[in-house]
């Protein structure tokens, strides 16, 4: 069929076949004639008959089509054929850019098209990344595809237009920043690259393989967003908002990455063009932000040979511009730059440029305390000045350097990342005597870290984290220990022994009185490691122990703030706006947690906490309160009255509450033997305004409805509610389809729930059959039909392939009705990895040949037979795979 220079008499031939599929895309659905079918998919795949298409007129009549199936399906033709017919395809598109319906199409074919097969097809995808069509392109599977992904041939094909594409890139970002600013506002520069993925080797080649063309794109827009972002106040050099510091690092960021390109473009240029760096430079000089000094200072070390004495006399001109370099030393990119053109400087420059760095001074070394580090910049520049290029005066004053700071100025290397551990190490740690250990933690009594020649040891904390090990290995010795730090220890090591007897065999009164020791000198900073020991403790706890756990649960200031919320901190919330997380971090919310371990184990400390319980239920903290509930739920188990009691005024408080763990296990636990008592919360979540609490509610009432048919009318409610509400009751017929008892009332609501107008609603309710391992599906038959002809089946097939794929049991022989259904829904789809379909049909061909191997003597077998035929007829490749794994 594919012949070489088809004509007009062939297309006859073709035709008539051809028009039978167009018209089946016209009303969106399967052609019945699976012969014109296949001539099309051959056809569609031609390259001489695409030619032919295009000339009788064919293709622009389809992308002019008034119906969008028709018109997709002209773009994926195009999309298809752009390789070979590149200029063609250009000029089909153009006269539709700008035209929002054609965004998505465009998109399409921008990601699978090269984008070095013609200078026309390159223009228009600018044009499409200067108008936004490519800001936000999206992956065909899942997630974000990356927008560098679209050129990532380009650079072996057409370098010299890499820089192009950045330059657009680059404007269209700055663009878009400032765009979305509101006036009067600072624009969102940390999310000027919007954790694009650079491909650094892309880059690199367009930069080191033309650095001209590279430059001339780049260059120019980088310099727009420097001046854009950078402060406008102050002395040079100003640094800006997107390059707020450089890191020289083994992985570097985009920005990085893109600042390296351009760098190495710059070097590349300067060593081997020097003559056209002329211009480069003037953009460079005339600029006093740090980023463009930076650039400029690597530019003439690249070039010393040429640029020795102009680069010694602008910084003898300039001296600020001796204040640049990296993260971790900011002065190396200046003395790189001396290192580099002292060897190269006239006599006179080079004595210019050492007084220039004997008389720089910082800021940081003016100020107040800064006499320690005076000369320190001087020392460090002066040392990139060769030993034989120094002056007599230069020599003595870098001796006198050495005195003062002990030595050469050590190498910059990089950002280094170390794991922060105990400043005295394991081994040593071992051998310790307790007077020893006591001066140790005399020696280590900061948590603030000062030897940055070693900044892998730690401080207290460190320390104190290795006592705590030893004191679970040895616990009455540092139980003991403990017990005479000085007044004044940091309590850091308190706390940590506390955690480390947590559990341990150390006799009960010991840890008693290190409780009490703890608690007279450092309650507020330990309380939650007093709460944690006293509530691990299984003999009975004393009184003074029992008002102990009583003061930090009702009397700590800790909680001051709900962390949690946002509206408290006035920014972004703690703990993930979690409620529970938050509270299993206070003093008040652990203390409960502690009581609540005591009341689980002996029920006789009811009595003896009940005031303390009185007071927590109206804690102030919702945090705390979220705690409280699990306490309440150990209340349950000796004394269901006092529990509800209590939840009543517990559940006195914010509708968020209700949502959380403990909060959600109470009322699951509750309903079933009090659900009139307990019905006026479910109703009051089901009216909520927060969509978790509704959520839960709904969810609650569903699983009661299970055993209590009293909760209908609740479940009826969150049916006919919101999405939260209805995706409540999925998650319980979801998750109760495959118990027998109920079966029904959960086969009944999914039935429904298929068709959701929601997504998040269908596929919820489509989990369902991740349910069904180990069962035979034979009797879940209706529920497997009435899925494949609902709308979440239209969205998501997986599920119930899945499902019938990993059953160990006979399958039913609607295996083949839902094949069936999926080829007729997807078959045109087969072998486009876009859909991310592709694993489905795999196991649609493993499920036909497995059903007609379990049908052969009954009505299936001739239906699974002829369903092989349409799949071999069709050209499915999935099904010579399942044919060799049949045979075997």
């Amino acid at each position: 069929m594919d012949l070489p220079d088809p004509g007009d008499e062939d297309w006859e031939v073709l035709a008539g076949w051809l028009e039978l599929e167009v018209a089946a895309f016209v009303s969106n659905r399967k052609n019945p004639n699976q012969f014109a079918s296949l001539v099309w998919r051959h056809f569609f795949a031609s390259i001489s008959w695409f030619h032919l298409t295009d000339r009788r007129g064919l293709v622009a009549d389809w992308l002019d089509s008034s119906n969008d199936n028709v018109v997709n399906m002209a773009v994926h033709y195009l999309g298809y054929h752009q390789r070979h017919a590149a200029d063609r395809v250009a000029e089909l598109l153009e006269p539709y850019v700008g035209q929002p319906v054609w965004a998505p199409r465009l998109r399409s074919i921008m990601q699978g098209a090269e984008q070095g097969s013609s200078r026309r097809f390159f223009e228009l995808f600018l044009r499409l990344v200067d108008d936004g069509t490519l800001d936000d392109p999206i992956g065909p599977i899942a997630g974000n595809w990356p927008f560098f992904e679209m050129i990532h041939g380009l650079p072996e094909r057409r370098p010299d237009w890499v820089g192009e594409v950045l330059g657009h890139w680059l404007r269209r970002r700055l663009a878009l920043i400032l765009q979305v600013t509101p006036q009067g506002a600072k624009p969102r520069w940390r999310d000027f690259f919007n954790h694009a993925e650079f491909g650094a080797e892309v880059f690199h080649k367009g930069a080191t393989g033309t650095p001209v063309a590279f430059i001339e794109c780049v260059l120019p827009a980088v310099l727009e967003i420097i001046d854009a972002a950078a402060r406008t106040e102050g002395e040079p050099p100003r640094g800006d908002a997107v390059w707020s510091i450089l890191i020289q690092s083994q992985y570097p960021d985009d920005k990085d990455v893109l600042l390296n390109a351009l760098r190495q473009a710059l070097g590349t240029l300067t060593k081997t063009r020097p003559e056209l760096i002329g211009d480069v430079v003037g953009r460079l000089q005339g600029r006093e932000t740090y980023t463009a000094n930076y650039l400029l200072l690597c530019l003439y070390t690249a070039g010393a040979e040429h640029f020795a004495d102009a680069a010694a006399g602008l910084l003898c001109e300039e001296p600020w511009r001796l204040h640049c370099g990296y993260l971790d030393n900011g002065l190396r990119a200046s003395k790189e730059l001396v290192r580099a053109i002292a060897p190269h400087c006239s006599g006179v420059n080079r004595e210019r440029l050492e007084a220039t760095i004997l008389g720089f001074s910082p800021d940081y070394e003016r100020g107040r305390g800064g006499y320690q580090r005076a000369g320190r910049a001087s020392f460090e520049l002066l040392s990139g000045i060769p030993p034989e290029y120094r002056s007599r005066t230069g020599q003595s004053r870098y001796e006198q350097f050495e005195r003062k700071f002990g030595g050469h100025p050590p190498p910059s290397q990089g950002i280094q990342e170390y794991i922060v551990g105990s400043p005295i190490d394991r081994q040593g740690a071992k051998k310790m005597t307790d007077t020893q250990w006591l001066k140790a933690i005399a020696k280590y009594d900061s948590e603030a870290r000062t030897d940055w020649r070693h900044p892998e040891r730690g401080g207290a904390r460190e320390l104190a984290d290795l006592l705590g090990e030893f004191v679970r290995g040895e616990p009455e010795r540092f139980a003991r220990l403990s017990l005479t730090f000085p007044a004044g220890t940091n309590t850091v090591y308190l706390a940590r022994t506390l955690d480390g007897l947590k559990g341990t065999v150390a006799a009960t009164d010991l840890k008693l009185d290190v409780c009490r020791r703890a608690y007279a000198v450092c309650r507020l900073h330990c309380g939650m490691s007093i709460a944690d020991l006293l509530g691990s403790i299984e003999e009975p706890l004393p009184v003074d122990a029992r008002e102990m756990l009583g003061w930090l649960a009702t009397e700590h200031p800790d909680p001051e703030k709900e962390l949690w919320s946002g509206d408290e901190t006035k920014g972004s919330p703690f703990y993930g706006g979690g409620i529970l997380e938050h509270g299993i971090n206070t003093t008040r919310g652990r203390a409960a947690e502690a009581i609540r371990d005591l009341i689980f184990r002996d029920g006789g400390y009811l009595l003896q906490f009940r005031p303390t319980l009185e007071r927590l239920v109206i804690d102030r903290s919702l945090a705390v309160r979220s705690c409280v509930a699990s306490t309440l739920l150990a209340v349950a188990r000796h004394d269901m009255s006092l529990a509800l009691d209590l939840f009543e005024r517990l559940a006195d408080a914010d509708d968020r509450l209700l949502a959380t763990q403990d909060m959600d296990r109470f009322l699951y636990h509750g309903l079933n033997q009090h659900f009139s008592r307990l019905r006026p919360y479910l109703e009051r979540m089901l009216r909520s305004k927060e969509e978790k609490v509704v959520e839960v509610g709904a969810r609650l009432a569903s699983v009661t409805v299970l055993s209590n048919e009293d909760a209908a009318d609740l479940v009826d409610q969150a049916m006919s509610g919101g999405p939260s509400q209805r995706l409540g009751v999925a998650r319980v017929a979801a998750r109760n389809i495959a118990r027998d008892q109920s079966q029904s009332w959960c086969e009944s609501h999914l039935l429904l729930l298929f068709n959701d107008g929601d997504p998040a609603v269908r596929r919820e309710a489509a989990s369902c059959f991740r349910q069904l391992n180990g069962e035979s599906l034979q009797r879940f038959a209706t529920l497997i039909i009435s899925f494949c002809d609902s709308a979440a089946f239209q969205k998501d097939s997986f599920p119930v392939l899945h499902a019938l794929k990993g059953s160990m049991h006979r399958l039913p022989g609607i295996t083949c009705d839902v094949c069936e259904k999926f080829l007729l829904r997807f078959g045109d789809e087969d072998g486009d990895i876009r859909t991310g379909r592709s694993v489905n049909f795999g196991m649609v061909g493993t499920l036909v040949f497995r059903t007609y191997q379990q049908h052969q003597h009954d009505e299936w077998s001739k239906r699974c037979l002829d369903l092989i035929d349409r799949m071999c007829l069709a050209g499915f490749p999935e099904v010579k795979g399942a044919f060799d794994e049949f045979e075997r």
